[in-house]
């Protein structure tokens, strides 16, 4: 009857009243208990300025385990230590938040060290990173990236030249620690010789040619001992010799 379907109706409306009750109840509950706890984990102590805003030296407490403690101008860090929650750290200016100006930061495995200039978050400027591995950069960097002229020490041995986009690029000389080679000075591409170049040998004497993909190609002249030859290589492989000299092809060929 019309009545029973009234009556049903009914019980159906206060049922989901009930429930949007329960859940609206819920939610609240839920929201105060995330407040109270971000407020736990999101913690200042410092000096504030007469409307409210951090000014002055403070500490900061950062729901993600990071903790910043120092200058502080309406809100904004300025200079001071920002410690992250896996170890690492930065002490110096900031800017929007950010590292920004000459710092030192020291990363999460406490051997490795950057000591420059950073902008908007990234080494970006001169600086010097310390590698755990005891390698060392010393030079120009852009956006996290070496970019510019700088020079590279590790067991390999050094490289002084140029770097874009964190390779070796460009014009520079590589001085080996070990193996047949003493040295390389010319051009590089992709962290490799490619271009013109000259390469010393540790047994001694010096070739002066083409290089590409960090082997000799193409031809160049093979000195030793104030005598000379002409080599031509196709992909680090000897093809060809024009000695110029006595005729003694002996006087004038690279040391194996």
């Amino acid at each position: 009857t019309m009545a029973d379907d009234s009556s049903d109706d009914a019980s159906g409306s206060e049922a989901l009243l009930r429930w949007v009750i329960i859940v609206a109840a819920f939610l609240f509950l839920a929201s105060r208990i995330w407040k109270i706890f971000s407020r736990k984990k999101n913690k200042y102590v410092g000096q504030k300025d007469a409307s409210g805003k951090r000014h002055g030296k403070g500490k900061q407490y950062l729901a993600n385990g990071d903790i910043f403690e120092g200058d502080f101008y309406k809100n904004h860090y300025q200079r001071g230590t920002y410690t992250y929650a896996n170890g690492a750290y930065y002490t110096g200016p900031f800017k929007n938040r950010e590292k920004h100006g000459v710092g030192i930061e020291i990363y999460a495995d406490k051997s490795s060290k950057y000591e420059g200039a950073f902008q908007s978050g990234m080494r970006h400027g001169e600086g010097k990173l310390s590698y755990a591995s005891g390698a060392t950069y010393k030079g120009s960097w852009k956006k996290n990236k070496k970019s510019g002229k700088g020079c590279y020490t590790s067991a390999v041995g050094v490289f002084e030249g140029q770097f874009s986009d964190g390779k070796r690029e460009g014009k520079g000389r590589m001085k080996y620690n070990s193996g047949k080679f003493l040295e390389y000075n010319g051009r590089w591409k992709n962290n490799q010789w490619n271009g013109s170049g000259v390469l010393v040998f540790r047994a001694g004497g010096r070739w002066q040619g083409m290089f590409k993909d960090g082997v000799q190609h193409g031809k160049g002249v093979f000195f030793k001992d104030d005598k000379k030859a002409v080599h031509e290589y196709d992909t680090g492989k000897l093809v060809k010799v024009k000695v110029e000299d006595d005729g003694s092809s002996s006087v004038a060929t690279e040391t194996k």
